[in-house]
């Protein structure tokens, strides 16, 4: 009966659209009404058959419906655990990755590391060298040093002879006051009296004119210039005229004593290098010998004479008892003695001058003898050479300028002696009165020679010196300390600077991981913007970028599993850490980032994850397939079966699942809930369950 009705319905609704169309005849206007009235009656023609065969359909559907009933398959809603999950996928990267770089600059000596080293946070990666820190070093330490030697030397205050000399300085500035209040001394005043009667007497021999000696004296010098003119036309005529026979066989004479004499020297040189002879040294040695033996017998001697005066208690005897010491006084053995014994320091201090020959004065003395010797064979030499060359240009130029010289001499001599028998002129004069002049301001100068400025100059000589000596036993005052034990501070600080210069040049790793690339090589010149090696830490995470539609599900702290292609059977646990409070302004997408547990290590920069989420959990829900839930007039409900007949309940859902469906009310635990075959059924069929 419901599918005839529905057929019906159909042909109805069919037959009103048709009447429809030929209603809105206004907007057909422009057809044929001929081709209008044949369509219609074919959607007449159209519709009658439908309602024949619906009719016919609905008999058949009648027929089979009371023959029927649909079969169904139930389940229980079950308690457990359900959770609701987002799913991501992106890349596994590194926690932290850090590009090593050096705060020094210089050459890679050592890399202590390589592509897949691990490394501990302070283990040394590199070193760079270090000669000029080490250099910088020593220089700090030096100038610390220098530093705390100056601020202890101003602790300890001025030396004693420090202290000294400025309390002579005062004396001494104290005498020179007290010299200037007494005056010169007498000697001064004589010295100076003596100079203006000099000058005095000076000044009336040129008023009176030269003498008759003075004259014969300016006369022979005049004479003695003329013959060394003579002598040196001469000597120019000579040059022009060449070497004569005689001067060529002096010459070469002079060149074979010279030679002589220069060998001579050097064989005396070489035997004072040579050292001592050994004859020389034996007869030394014997000598000594000889001495030493007379000293015994003289020692001999004197015991005896002590022996024989012991017997006699000082009383004389005769020769006979004395024997040989009888005849012999002690003073004269001890004369004896004493000659003796100079005569063996003399053979001892022989032998000791022999041994230590060649002594420097005589080695030297013997070096200058052949100097002196070749020297005179070098000028013989030259000579013969130069005669054997014949007159240079340059021989007769030097001639000449001695014809000059000798004429220039033989002039001023001449103008001398001339002047000497005209008198003294005005300007001789003037000179002389000039000296006397000086010398009386000199003697007045000496009988008073300080002003009242000098001695007020003197006064303040004093005073500084009194000052200086005050200074010197307290030098320093606490500003002074307090800028040397600031210079100590400053130069430790230098020092500390470049020790941490010298620590720098080795790098250590600022955290804990591996060695991902080695970008240097031992040798390759660095700096602080030189990368050595790029390191990855221990620790990984995921970095994913999530919707803004999806954003308000996740909260830091969620769990979260993911799955690599490296290991497609095993699920790593994971939690959200951070979530970006920005969003990416092209994509409209958060930055959500994923820690994983890890302990082994197995996960490694760059694999490729799938990432869920867990957004909501339950451990006690009520849950129940997802293909039992239904839809009916817009509401969510399940067909619950009992006694075989279905009953549509609304429901209140909770968590999803793909598979599962947490319901939070609207089913009991316990009921019969179809999960298929509800597609066409209604509330109150009759079912059958599978």
């Amino acid at each position: 009966m419901a599918v005839r009705s529905l057929y019906r319905e159909r042909g109805s609704q069919l037959w009103n659209r048709t009447m429809g169309i030929l209603a809105r005849r206004d907007a057909l206007r422009k057809f044929d009404m001929r081709w209008l009235w044949l369509l219609a009656g074919v959607l007449v023609l159209a519709a009658a058959w439908n309602v024949i065969n619906g009719i016919q359909a609905a008999s058949r559907a009648d027929t089979v419906q009371v023959a029927l009933v649909p079969n169904v398959k139930v389940a229980q809603p079950a308690v457990g655990p359900i959770a609701s999950s987002l799913s991501f996928t992106g890349d596994v990267k590194a926690s932290a990755q850090v590009n090593v770089v050096p705060k020094a600059t210089g050459r890679v000596e050592r890399l202590a590391v390589d592509v897949g080293s691990t490394v501990k946070k302070g283990d040394v990666i590199a070193e760079i060298d270090s000669a000029l820190p080490k250099a910088q070093v020593a220089q700090a330490q030096a100038a610390l040093d220098a530093a705390q030697a100056k601020y202890a030397s101003m602790q300890a205050g001025s030396r004693e002879e420090q202290i000294a000399q400025a309390a002579a300085s005062l004396e001494s500035a104290k005498l020179k006051l007290s010299a200037m209040y007494d005056g010169s001394r007498e000697e001064q005043i004589a010295q100076a009296q003596a100079a203006l009667d000099a000058a005095k007497a000076k000044a009336e021999q040129v008023k009176a004119g030269a003498k008759a000696t003075d004259l014969a004296a300016l006369q022979s010098q005049v004479d003695a210039a003329n013959g060394s003119l003579a002598v040196a036309k001469a000597q120019l005529e000579k040059a022009k005229q060449g070497p004569t026979q005689t001067q060529w066989w002096q010459a070469l004479g002079q060149l074979d004593v010279a030679r002589a004499n220069m060998k001579a020297a050097e064989a005396r040189l070489a035997d004072v290098k040579a050292g001592p002879k050994q004859a020389d040294l034996a007869a030394a040695q014997a000598a000594v010998v000889a001495a030493q033996a007379q000293l015994t017998a003289t020692d001999d001697l004197h015991d005896l004479y002590d022996h024989r005066n012991d017997l006699t208690n000082g009383v004389p005897v005769n020769a006979t008892m004395a024997g040989s010491a009888g005849a012999t006084s002690s003073e004269t053995i001890n004369r004896k003695g004493a000659a003796v014994q100079a005569a063996l320091e003399a053979a001892q201090a022989k032998l000791d001058l022999l041994r230590s020959y060649p002594l420097p004065a005589d080695l030297q003395a013997a070096q200058s003898t052949y100097d002196a010797a070749k020297g005179v064979y070098d000028l013989w030499f030259n000579a013969v050479d130069q005669m054997k060359r014949g007159v240079t240009p340059e021989d007769l130029q030097q001639a000449q300028g001695a014809v000059t010289s000798a004429e220039a001499a033989a002039a001023g001599a001449q103008a001398k002696l001339q002047t000497a028998r005209d008198g003294a002129t005005e300007d001789d004069l003037i000179q002389v009165n000039t000296a006397v002049t000086q010398a009386e301001q000199a003697l007045a100068l000496v009988q008073k020679p300080f002003r009242a400025q000098d001695l007020a100059q003197a006064q303040v000589a004093v005073t500084a010196a009194q000052a200086q000596y005050n200074l010197v036993q307290n030098p320093y005052t606490d500003n002074d300390l307090n800028l040397g034990k600031a210079a100590v501070n400053q130069a430790q600080a230098a020092l500390d600077m470049a020790q941490i210069g010298l620590s720098e040049t080795q790098v250590v790793s600022p955290i804990d991981g591996m060695v991902a690339d080695r970008l240097q090589s031992v040798g390759n010149l660095v700096a602080p913007t030189t990368p050595i090696v790029v390191l990855v830490s221990s620790d990984v995470e995921l970095a994913l970028l999530v919707e803004e539609s999806q954003i308000g599900q996740i909260k830091a702290g969620q769990k979260a599993e993911l799955t690599v292609p490296a290991y497609p059977n095993k699920e790593f646990r994971a939690a959200v850490t951070a979530i970006a409070p920005v969003a990416d302004p092209r994509s409209r997408s958060f930055q959500v980032k994923i820690k994983p547990d890890d302990p082994d290590g197995n996960l490694m920069q760059g694999m490729f994850a799938d990432v869920k989420i867990v957004t909501q959990q339950k451990d006690n829900a009520l849950t129940l397939p997802k293909e039992a839930v239904v839809t009916r007039g817009g509401k969510s409900g399940v067909f619950v079966l009992k006694d075989g007949i279905v009953q549509f309940r609304e429901v209140k859902l909770g968590i999803q699942t793909n598979t599962m469906v947490e319901v939070a009310s609207g089913v009991d635990p316990g009921e019969q809930v179809i999960t298929a075959g509800h597609a066409d059924l209604q509330d109150g069929n009759e079912v059958n369950t599978l």
